[in-house]
């Protein structure tokens, strides 16, 4: 007796929990092999050969991922009986999935007509979203709110890991914590000043150890657990080279190399204009170690991607570094145009 083949059919512009839900579902209602094709074109904001290596990277063996790229593919029938453009799906289903197709599932109303042009059985799944309540357009619409629906390894080529950078007191912290709370992101804090406060004396040897291993392992952690589009840091391993070096102390060995490492981070460098407020663990004192072009050199010799911030009012420079986050580009993404992408 034959096995049965199944077929699914979409975008999947920004690939989603309900995706993965879809293809999981249909590979396991059929026996034999899941045709999955994803339709492509050169001008979508997330390019088609990171969703056709996604799906092909996280399925099961009997799921076949189709990389169908082709700029002039419709995407919308003019009509309910637009001839033309179900004969051009129906040839590309053919030409990828072959004759003996027996299920198309969808989790849309579109799939009982595809299962019609090729003579197989319409399997509705979760068409009520009752199961993930997700759609791939609203999760497009607002990518920071709806960062729990994004399936994981897409979420992490998308997240933006930001760090607050520059001299002490300048309103890092307090920016951080704001950018994390509107933006529905993950704050990261610096490692070192509770660790300070609790063993509390002079800086040791030791402790400058401890301060850099705490600070890898609080930055490595958080982006691993974080389901998050946004990580944003006050502190990270580059400011706390910066601080060492400001301040004559012997760098810890392999510190360099450490911050060498391309982590994908944009660093937002803050205006100084902001009053000093002393602190037992600001070193700096009311020198302010000040000059920005420190924190900007540091940044150019270790080839990290930044913006320096102009204002030096907290709201406008909230609005200033949103901006940066959502037009940075990314593994040849950015955020915006996902956002504003807008299928014809």
């Amino acid at each position: 007796m034959r096995k049965t083949n199944g077929l699914i059919l979409m975008t999947a512009l920004v690939p989603t929990v309900g995706h993965d839900f879809l293809v999981n579902f249909g590979s396991q209602f059929i026996d034999g092999d899941l045709h999955v094709i994803i339709s492509s074109r050169s001008f979508e904001p997330v390019p088609g050969s990171m969703r056709v290596a996604y799906f092909r990277g996280t399925t099961s063996h009997n799921v076949i991922v189709h990389d169908h790229y082709d700029d002039e593919a419709p995407q919308t029938p003019k009509s309910e009986n637009d001839i033309e453009f179900w004969a051009y799906w129906k040839d590309t289903i053919r030409r990828y999935a072959g004759q003996n197709i027996d299920y198309v599932f969808a989790s849309e109303a579109y799939g009982q007509k595809v299962a019609d042009i090729i003579g197989a059985e319409f399997i509705p799944v979760d068409i009520e979203r009752s199961t993930f309540p997700v759609k791939g357009s609203s999760v497009r619409a607002d990518l920071f709110n709806n960062s729990d629906s994004i399936s994981p390894k897409i979420r992490s080529m998308l997240r933006r890991n930001v760090v607050l950078f520059g001299p002490e007191s300048c309103g890092k912290t307090t920016m951080a914590k704001r950018l994390a709370k509107d933006m529905n992101g993950t704050f990261v804090s610096e490692w070192a000043r509770p660790y300070l406060e609790y063993v509390g004396g002079d800086l040791t040897e030791h402790q400058m150890q401890m301060i850099v291993k705490g600070q890898v392992a609080q930055e490595r952690s958080a982006e691993l657990v974080s389901t998050k589009m946004l990580i944003v840091k006050d502190t990270n391993i580059l400011s706390t080279l910066g601080f060492y070096r400001l301040w004559g102390i012997t760098q810890p060995p392999g510190l360099e190399k450490l911050a060498l490492i391309k982590r994908g981070e944009l660093y937002i460098v803050m205006n100084d204009g902001i009053p000093f407020e002393k602190d037992p663990l600001r070193y700096g004192g009311d020198k302010r170690e000040s000059a920005r072009e420190y924190w900007i050199n540091i940044l150019k010799e270790f080839n990290k991607e930044y913006i320096v911030v102009q204002s030096t009012n907290h709201d406008e420079q909230f609005e200033e570094i949103k901006d940066a986050i959502m037009s940075h580009k990314q593994h040849g993404m950015i955020l915006n145009d996902i956002q504003n992408f807008v299928r014809d």
